[in-house]
């Protein structure tokens, strides 16, 4: 697979959870597909990544699993549902190039254990997500992942087409419980307006977290396809 960017030695840090499926059906629904449905929960992660590529910058995604026939037993991909990046140029370039859906924020990640993520428009915290104590590595891993992300419909011009580019990350993988009692969760509203509306209704869950502190990001450039009925 041929890939248009190729990120070496970047942090990341990702809080994997479950959601009510019910907000995602109409969006991804727009584009073929189902959310991917666990014990009748979505599958939803927040994950912030931290690189160089020219120069420094963070990004964020959250995003959905998604499958291309309902009932599937594994997700096809994930929806970028939102997305920021602490560029402005690098967020034009998302949204021009790869018909990526990325606004401009403040972004902080913290890939220590404990670990944290804070994302920033303006004076507003719009998400905040903190390990409350350290706590021991339930599994380490080395992976090496391709999927495809798919991206959000940008109204009547994407009317029956679903665009998506895949992403590969490589490198040491360790995974923390997500411990309720201690840690923390937060989204807030924007001037009276939800930043991620849907984030902010889907009754969010953390499951686990996932830090990567020397890993591979890359991906290809965005393809467009005719949107295939569920």
């Amino acid at each position: 697979m041929k890939y248009a960017a190729v990120v070496e030695h970047a942090r990341e840090v990702t809080l994997q959870g479950t959601a009510s499926a019910a907000p995602w059906v109409g969006p991804l629904e727009r584009l073929g597909l189902s959310p991917f449905e666990r014990d009748s929960r979505a599958e939803v992660l927040v994950s912030v990544a931290a690189g160089k590529w020219g120069i420094a910058f963070r990004e964020v995604a959250v995003a959905v699993a998604a499958c291309c026939k309902q009932g599937s037993e594994q997700p096809d991909g994930y929806y970028l549902a939102y997305a920021f990046h602490s560029s402005r140029l690098f967020g034009w370039c998302e949204r021009t190039f790869f018909k990526a859906p990325h606004r401009h924020a403040t972004i902080d990640v913290n890939d220590g254990v404990p670990a944290s993520i804070e994302v920033r428009h303006g004076t507003q915290m719009v998400l905040h997500a903190a390990m409350g104590a350290e706590r021991q590595a339930s599994r380490r891993e080395d992976v090496d992942l391709v999927m495809p992300l798919f991206l959000p419909a940008r109204g009547s011009r994407d009317a029956g087409k679903r665009s998506c580019f895949h992403i590969r990350v490589a490198g040491e993988t360790r995974v923390f419980p997500y411990l309720p009692e201690s840690d923390f969760f937060s989204i807030e509203n924007g001037g009276g307006n939800p930043a991620m509306p849907l984030l902010a209704e889907c009754d969010f869950a953390g499951r686990e977290w996932i830090i990567r502190s020397d890993t591979t990001h890359a991906r290809t450039k965005t393809t467009t396809e005719k949107v295939t009925a569920n």
